[in-house]
C-alpha cells in the first residue's frame, strides 16, 4: 500500500536534568505532533506526551526516584465517501520491548486482529445468515497508549568507585495499556474462535505490568543496557521475553 502523505509536524523539548549522563535530578519532557494537510491521500492527526523525571533520595544522590510516562493519541478526521477517517493502520502505537513494556516481546502487546468470515463457518454455522468473527494471537497496535514506570536506581553491587560513574543499576515497575478508541467491545459468541484473545482493551482493569532489574553501561562501544524482567500481569497472547540487550538507548 503506497499513500502519499504531506505532514505539518511540530515539538517542544523542556530539559533541565541536573547532568547529561546519568541524570539524578530534574526532569525532561517532549511533546511531539504532527498532522496530514490538504491535498494528502490519508487526513490524520498524532500526537505524543514523553516525561521523565529524577527525585534524589539521599543528599549524595546514590538513591534516586526515576518516574516515567508516556500518553500518545492519534485519529483521523473529516470524511471520505462518506466514512469518518481513521488513523491509518501503519500510524498505530505499539507496546513490548525496552523501551516500552520490560518483560514483554517488542510490539507483541495489546489489541489483535479479529477477522469476519461472512460464511460463519468457523463457528459451526455454515451457510448461515450469520457472520462469525475469529481473534487471533496477531498484534495489530491502537490509537491511544498510556505508559508509566517508577524506577529505583541504586548503587551498583561489587562496582569499584572508578566504575561507579559509568555503569547504572536499577530496580523496576512498568505498566501499559494500549486500545483503539474507535473499537466497540460486544461479547463474543460462545463459539468464537480464539475468544480467549478477544476482550475490551479499553478498560482500564486491562493493563500489564512487569517488574525487573536493569543494568546500563557506557561502553567505549556506546550505552549497553541490559534487563531482566517478568510480567506480574498479562492476557492471552501476550508474549513474554525474559532477557533484554540493547545498544544504544538508555533510560
Amino acid at each position: 500500500m503506497i499513500t502519499d502523505d504531506f505532514h505539518l509536524t511540530a515539538a517542544w523539548t523542556r530539559n533541565n536534568l541536573n547532568r547529561g549522563r546519568f541524570p539524578t535530578a530534574g526532569n525532561h519532557q517532549k511533546l511531539y505532533g504532527k498532522v496530514t494537510v490538504p491535498g494528502s491521500d490519508v487526513q490524520y492527526f498524532k500526537t505524543q506526551y514523553d516525561i521523565r523525571q529524577y527525585f534524589p533520595i539521599t543528599q549524595s544522590h546514590n538513591f534516586t526516584l526515576l518516574l516515567k510516562g508516556r500518553l500518545g493519541y492519534g485519529n483521523g478526521y473529516g470524511q471520505t465517501n462518506g466514512n469518518d477517517n481513521l488513523l491509518p493502520f501503519y500510524e498505530n502505537f505499539y507496546v513490548g520491548g525496552f523501551s516500552t513494556l520490560r518483560g514483554f516481546r517488542q510490539n507483541s502487546v495489546g489489541p489483535k486482529a479479529v477477522y469476519n468470515d461472512p460464511n460463519g463457518g468457523g463457528c459451526g454455522n455454515v451457510g448461515g445468515n450469520n457472520p462469525c468473527y475469529s481473534a487471533t494471537e496477531q498484534s495489530v497496535g491502537g490509537n491511544a497508549v498510556a505508559l508509566a514506570s517508577v524506577e529505583l536506581i541504586v548503587p551498583t553491587p561489587f562496582a569499584s568507585d572508578e566504575f561507579r560513574n559509568q555503569i547504572r543499576t536499577s530496580v523496576f515497575f512498568d505498566a501499559a495499556s494500549l486500545w483503539d478508541t474507535e473499537f466497540t467491545y460486544v461479547s463474543p459468541d460462545p463459539n468464537m474462535p480464539g475468544k480467549q484473545y478477544y476482550y475490551d482493551y479499553s478498560d482500564p482493569s486491562n493493563y500489564r505490568a512487569s517488574v525487573g532489574v536493569a543494568v546500563q553501561w557506557m561502553s567505549p562501544m556506546g550505552p549497553l543496557v541490559f534487563s531482566l524482567a517478568t510480567p506480574v500481569k498479562k492476557f492471552e497472547g501476550d508474549r513474554t521475553e525474559a532477557f533484554t540487550f540493547t545498544i544504544g538507548n538508555t533510560f
